[in-house]
């Protein structure tokens, strides 16, 4: 039987209000989101053996419209400007 074990990975976003696509090991947990250096950025819990799957973020301003299937994971600022990390589900949104 193998023991699983787990690691926190950084995954760094491009500060853009656009759909990107982010490679992680399948079953990865978002843990955390911040702001480094000029970028957000995703720490994880995953298995670094796990096969990859690519998913997809988007940065949005406050008062945006969003998908109901949509999964929020934090805000992180630009300045005074805050940007809301969303995952957008495989489905799309609207």
């Amino acid at each position: 039987m193998r023991v699983v074990s787990h690691v926190i990975r950084e995954f760094p976003l491009l500060q853009k209000p656009y759909q990107q696509s982010v490679e992680m090991p399948v079953g990865s947990e978002i843990v955390a989101v911040a702001h480094r250096g000029s970028h957000p950025t995703l720490w994880a819990r995953c298995d670094p053996d796990a096969m990859k799957e690519e998913r997809r973020f988007t940065l949005v301003g406050t008062g945006k419209f969003l998908d109901p299937k949509c999964k929020y994971h934090g805000v992180v600022f630009d300045g005074p400007t805050p940007w809301h990390i969303i995952e957008i589900p495989e489905s799309g949104w609207f």
